[in-house]
């Protein structure tokens, strides 16, 4: 079985929005995994039952004004695992790429482990001001603003 799901990207989505790498608007990394996980919802595949395994990020997704991003995910089930690329579509075929491999596996995810948020704070003889984190990050090229 096969499904695939179409998305264009532009740089008016709120997460491209607020994440720049050397002022090109980027997705950043951990979103492939949320809209991976929300595909998955579609096709039926919980984020409890499956574990997403070889998370492979082949292309970076940057997204400029003039060039949005047509995206392609497929989901193909081949015993009893799912397969997962998500291709650009550009209409030049030239500029089309793989950007994207995963596979999810039926496995029940559980967290039985807990963070004693007190205990952490305690013991840490480091304090970070976030303002300050950000800023060098900006200094770097690297800008989370909004919602990140």
């Amino acid at each position: 079985m096969t499904n695939v799901f179409r998305l264009t990207l532009t740089v008016d989505h709120p997460i491209i929005q607020h994440h720049k790498v050397y002022d090109q608007p980027l997705l950043p990394g951990l979103a492939y995994i949320d809209l991976l996980y929300q595909l998955a919802e579609r096709v039926g595949l919980g984020h409890q039952d499956y574990m997403l395994k070889r998370l492979s990020i082949l292309h970076p997704l940057t997204v400029s004004a003039d060039q949005p991003v047509p995206l392609a995910f497929t989901f193909e089930e081949k015993n009893g695992q799912w397969h997962i690329q998500v291709k650009s579509e550009f209409q030049d075929n030239e500029k089309n790429f793989v950007c994207i491999t995963a596979e999810l596996h039926p496995e029940t995810v559980t967290f039985n482990e807990s963070i004693h948020l007190d205990k952490l704070q305690k013991e840490s003889s480091h304090h970070f001001d976030l303002d300050k984190v950000y800023e060098q990050a900006r200094e770097q090229g690297l800008v989370h603003g909004g919602g990140h």
